[in-house]
């Protein structure tokens, strides 16, 4: 394996770290904005809600923002698995191909 080889595969890990982190950080943005408009909404337009009724929406909301966060985290896992394996494949073929 050269070093060639090396510094590339180091590269796509190093990317791949880096594509992790800005995922993970928009997913918070969108869970943290979302609580605060759910908070927001809470106090003007459902501000005659009880407290009961005021649990509920907070619980529902909560529901809703978990499973939205994890769709779009299932969605990123599907098209970056996709993406790496056809990566290792190709990297195994360098492999190869340097080996000759």
């Amino acid at each position: 394996v050269t070093d060639a080889t090396k510094s590339l595969m180091a590269k796509i890990i190093q990317t791949r770290k880096t594509v992790r982190n800005y995922v993970i950080f928009n997913l918070s943005l969108v869970v943290f904005i979302s609580i605060l408009m759910t908070i927001g909404s809470l106090r003007t337009e459902y501000s005659h809600f009880n407290t009961k009724e005021s649990a509920m929406f907070i619980i529902l909301m909560l529901v809703a923002i978990v499973l939205i966060v994890f769709i779009f985290w299932l969605f990123y896992q599907l098209i970056y698995g996709v993406l790496l394996r056809k990566l290792r494949a190709n990297y195994k073929n360098l492999l190869e191909l340097e080996s000759k």
